[in-house]
């Protein structure tokens, strides 16, 4: 019985740690869409836009996905910007 305990309390972190990571991971990548696109929406209106991220300066995927938010931001403000230029 013993050993059962300890097989299922394995498994349950086994699948708590994947679940974390894969968390992560679907954050990552739905910050990575952010900036792929208003970077698009930037350039349709005839903006320079520099869209790299270093994301291997970033330890770990929370760092990295805070680097990519950062660079939303960035692209965020140049396109407020933007419009209230066109809207002159």
């Amino acid at each position: 019985m013993n050993a059962l305990t300890k097989t299922t309390l394995a498994l349950l972190a086994a699948t708590v740690i994947s679940t974390a990571a894969f968390a992560n991971s679907d954050a990552l990548a739905e910050a990575q869409y952010r900036v792929d696109a208003i970077s698009a929406q930037l350039e349709s209106m005839g903006a320079e836009v520099d869209s790299s991220v270093d994301l291997n300066a970033a330890a770990t995927p929370i760092e990295q996905e805070a680097a990519l938010v950062a660079k939303y931001e960035e692209l965020q403000i140049q396109l407020e910007n933007l419009q209230a230029k066109t809207a002159e």
